[in-house]
C-alpha cells in the first residue's frame, strides 16, 4: 500500500514499501540529488569517521578536533541516511536500521532487492540450462 503524498512537494522522498525497487531507486536518487548534491555523493562514496594517530595507534578523532571538511562530510552522510530512512516502510527500514553509513545502507537495500551478482548469474545459468533441456 502506497503512502499518501502531497502532489508536487519536493520535501518528501519517494516512499518505498518493497515494490518496484528499480523505479524507486531512480526516483530516490533524483530526489536526494535535488535536495543536496553533496549528500547524494554519500550513496556512492562511503563516509569514514575521522581518525588520528596517537602514540602509533589509530584512534577516533574527537568531534571537537574535526576539520570543517570532516564536519561537512559527516553532516552530508547523515542527511543522506535521514532521507533514506524517511523514505522506507517499517519493513524496509528493518533491513538497514543498524547501519550508520548511508552508502552501506543503500548497498544493503540493493542486495536485498536486486540480489548480488553471483545469485543473478546462477539464476541465469539455471534458466539457460532449463532452456537447453526444453
Amino acid at each position: 500500500m502506497e503512502r499518501d503524498r502531497v502532489a508536487g512537494t519536493c520535501n518528501s522522498p519517494p516512499y518505498f514499501d518493497g515494490n518496484n525497487y528499480a523505479a524507486w531507486r531512480e526516483k530516490f536518487d533524483i530526489f536526494l540529488d535535488a535536495l543536496d548534491e553533496y549528500a547524494s555523493e554519500y550513496l556512492t562514496k562511503e563516509w569514514v569517521a575521522p581518525v588520528k594517530t596517537v602514540e602509533s595507534k589509530v584512534v577516533p578523532k574527537p568531534r571537537s578536533e574535526w576539520t570543517e571538511a570532516e564536519v561537512f562530510a559527516a553532516h552530508s552522510n547523515k542527511k543522506a541516511r535521514n532521507a533514506l530512512v524517511t523514505a522506507l516502510s517499517s519493513t524496509q527500514f528493518s533491513h538497514i536500521q543498524h547501519i550508520p553509513n548511508a552508502k552501506q545502507a543503500w548497498d544493503k537495500l540493493r542486495v536485498v532487492h536486486e540480489e548480488d551478482d553471483q545469485v543473478r548469474i546462477l539464476k541465469l545459468q539455471m534458466c539457460l540450462h532449463n532452456l537447453k533441456n526444453l
